[in-house]
């Protein structure tokens, strides 16, 4: 959910409220989703939904309330982990597939209108920044020095902000929905956003054009937390830095899925999929048929929807009572057909492949049929009748890269470490990243008579000594290791040879 103090709306509850009475009462758009129905009300950029559900007894209840901020970006991110998922919005961590897959949590608004939210799915929104808090600086410097960078040094060189980037985790201290952010602004736009409904009183709204890891981004930022010199500087197209903490919101309700949900194969497959994995059957209940037919293991036939779910909910909760049983779904495809005169499906047909150890195999093959938007049937085959191809999760590029890194090995013995050193002063060649990781921050040393006592220090010193044409052999060297195996304490004396 977007900050509403970024829209220009005062925090105050009775006029909050307000805004999302409007959107209900005279909605500009609705969007079905698969447990209930967003009424949606846009004022200028600011953008306000109310969630409604039904009840099984067609009761209707209030289930949420959305904020966003209309924009010109779309992303397309991998689910990495839901954080939560209430019946009609999601705060997931995402990465992107575009750009640096860095990982970001993101608030989803109309989020219903999506079949699953479960990790390895793959999202589609058009994504907004509001700023809860954050300064401005007007050159790299003064935000390094300002924020305590300023002469920090990293395996001998200088340390140094780098805009675009994306500190999630970093403070503990933050909700998690909310994420810090390190971005030069590239330009501004000011917006009027109505803030008070009953007296029609329209308040700026300003975006802000700024880098990410992954594209350029918008920043939601409410007029009295920009200051005036920085739209002056801006003007003149002059530097501007942020650092900022900010709540990314995604708005799914676009491309396919522009006019709500859809109620077909896949997509119900997918709500079923959401269901089984989670063990929260209410959604699916909504998506069947009430004379939807099952047809089990060992010909088990049952009819109902409410029978149905209750079945499967009994089995979800038998499974759950030992981990080696739990079940986890795939959804694939059929490829072949192995048994034609007993096979109903054909090629191509869609299903789901549950199983509980991947190099297990599958347990059996799940099949729906869906007439007039709703699951009319589900069977589950237990037969070996087809083969199939699950698919898979999409991937950033540049995942292969970091796969591939190599691991470095910061700890070792004194005896690793003594031989580390001494084969790397004889000309050996060593990884520099694994030494400078293994050196305790508080890490002395006395190296050639020099008494050390800065982990930065030390590595610069004894990397130089590899260009020294030093020979090992006339050398002695005593290292001392914290328990974790690391460098504490370093001695390189230089042996008188007779």
């Amino acid at each position: 959910m977007v900050n509403v103090q970024s829209l220009g709306i005062k925090d105050n509850f009775e006029d909050y409220i307000k805004f999302f009475a409007f959107a209900l009462d005279k909605p500009r758009l609705t969007f079905k989703g698969y447990n209930g129905t967003y009424y949606y009300k846009n004022l200028a950029q600011a953008e306000f939904s109310v969630a409604v559900t039904k009840d099984r007894e067609g009761k209707k209840a209030l289930s949420g309330f959305g904020t966003h901020v209309m924009g010109n970006h779309n992303y397309r991110m991998r689910i990495e982990e839901v954080l939560k998922n209430e019946e009609m919005s999601a705060l997931c961590i995402c990465t992107p597939l575009e750009g640096n897959p860095v990982s970001i949590p993101v608030s989803f608004v109309l989020s219903d209108v999506l079949p699953s939210i479960l990790p390895g799915d793959t999202v589609v929104f058009q994504g907004v920044a509001a700023l809860s808090s954050g300064s401005f600086f007007f050159s790299q410097e003064e935000a390094e020095e300002k924020m305590g960078w300023k002469d920090q040094r990293c395996m001998g060189g200088e340390l140094h902000l780098t805009p675009r980037l994306i500190l999630y985790r970093l403070d503990p201290s933050l909700d998690e929905e909310f994420t810090p952010i390190y971005t030069q602004i590239k330009s501004y736009e000011k917006h009027l956003c109505l803030s008070q409904i009953d007296t029609e009183y329209f308040a700026p709204l300003y975006t802000l054009e700024a880098d990410s890891p992954f594209g350029d981004i918008t920043i939601a930022v409410a007029e009295e937390d920009l200051p005036k010199e920085v739209i002056e500087r801006l003007d003149r197209n002059e530097e501007v830095y942020l650092y900022g903490v900010v709540n990314f919101s995604g708005d799914v309700g676009i491309k396919e899925y522009q006019q709500g949900a859809i109620f077909d194969e896949e997509h119900l497959l997918r709500v079923l999929r959401q269901a089984l994995e989670t063990g929260e059957f209410e959604r699916l209940w909504k998506n069947m048929a009430e004379d939807c037919i099952y047809y089990g293991y060992c010909g088990r036939r049952l009819e109902g929807r409410d029978e149905i779910i209750k079945k499967m909910k009994e089995v979800w909760d038998a499974q759950h009572e030992n981990e080696k049983d739990i079940q986890h779904q795939a959804i694939g495809t059929i490829t072949e057909v192995l048994v034609p005169q007993r096979a109903k499906y054909r090629v191509g047909k869609r299903c789901l492949l549950p199983y509980c150890d991947p190099s297990q195999g599958i347990i059996c093959v799940n099949f729906i049929k869906v007439e007039n938007g709703k699951i009319s049937a589900l069977e589950f085959i237990y037969d070996l009748l087809y083969r199939f191809e699950a698919d898979r999760p999409e991937e950033n590029p540049e995942e292969n890269i970091s796969r591939n890194l190599k691991i470095v090995k910061a700890e070792k013995s004194p005896e690793e470490w003594t031989d580390f050193i001494l084969s790397w002063i004889g000309g050996e060649k060593k990884d520099s990243v694994e030494f400078y990781a293994g050196i305790e921050p508080k890490c002395t040393a006395n190296i050639l008579g020099e008494e050390l006592c800065d982990k930065e220090d030390i590595y610069v010193k004894v990397k130089a000594l590899i260009n020294m044409n030093i020979s090992p052999s006339s050398l002695d060297i005593t290292v001392k290791t914290s328990d974790d195996g690391r460098i504490e304490r370093l001695e390189i004396v230089k042996v008188i040879q007779k």
